[in-house]
This record gives C-alpha cells, structure tokens and sequence, in this order.
C-alpha cells in the first residue's frame, strides 16, 4: 500500500463504499458495500495477504474510475 492506495480508500469511505474480507466455507471472500448495497466477489482468496492485496487493488480501481 501507499499514499495513492490510502487516498483511494479514504475517499471510498467518504462516500460510503467498504470493502472487506469475509469469511466462508471455501476461503475468504471479498464484499464490496456501496451505500448499504453489498456485492460479493466471486473470487476466493486462500490468505489474509492475498485478500488484503486484492481489497486495496479495489479501492484504487474504484476511486480512478468515479472520481473525475
């Protein structure tokens, strides 16, 4: 993570977007959380680095994508 992955999620959670690692049967799993709307990954991740990767992965993502 850096400081361009730290922006992302802090204006993430400005504007009401989490996502977090859940648990499930076959591994771990990812939820994204939108405004109370939630999507699960369909992606299982097999550890907690993997997972966390993935999660900041997503929050640059989505702030390059919706913050113009």
């Amino acid at each position: 993570m850096n400081n361009k992955a730290h922006k992302a999620m802090s204006w993430a959670l400005k504007n009401g977007i989490k996502i977090y690692i859940v648990a499930t049967r076959k591994g771990l799993g990812i939820v994204i959380e939108d405004n109370g709307k939630k999507v699960r990954s369909p992606d299982i991740y097999s550890n907690n680095k993997a997972a966390s990767a993935k999660i900041w992965e997503l929050y640059t993502y989505i702030y390059k994508k919706y913050n113009k």
